[in-house]
């Protein structure tokens, strides 16, 4: 019973589990994305971080962006040079964000 209380109020907080989990989830589902290997490099067959983004983003509404952006950031950082990198990030974090308030915006009229 106070594990769940723990995670209630973990779940609750703004550094939860939207924080959390991007930095987890993000890395390791782009190592689980199914690719195929053809001879000018690999292909992604199912890019799963994406699915994973709007998935953080229906659970977690708009509270779930920061920890997308530190999740991106980890990932993408890591691997380019900032400027490349930055690049990357915002364009993903501005389709998201048009995505999803488009998304809002037809669910509030039902």
């Amino acid at each position: 019973m106070c594990t769940t209380a723990r995670l209630n109020h973990f779940r609750k907080s703004p550094w939860g589990l939207a924080l959390i989990l991007p930095l987890l989830l993000i890395p390791l589902t782009t190592h689980l994305s199914v690719r195929l290997w053809v001879l000018e490099g690999y292909v992604y067959l199912i890019y799963l971080p994406l699915a994973v983004m709007i998935a953080l983003m229906l659970v977690y509404d708009w509270g779930a962006l920061p920890g997308i952006t530190l999740g991106l950031s980890y990932y993408y950082f890591n691997r380019y040079a900032p400027e490349p990198a930055s690049i990357i990030i915002g364009i993903y974090l501005i389709v998201l964000a048009a995505g999803w308030s488009g998304y809002r915006l037809q669910a509030r009229r039902r």
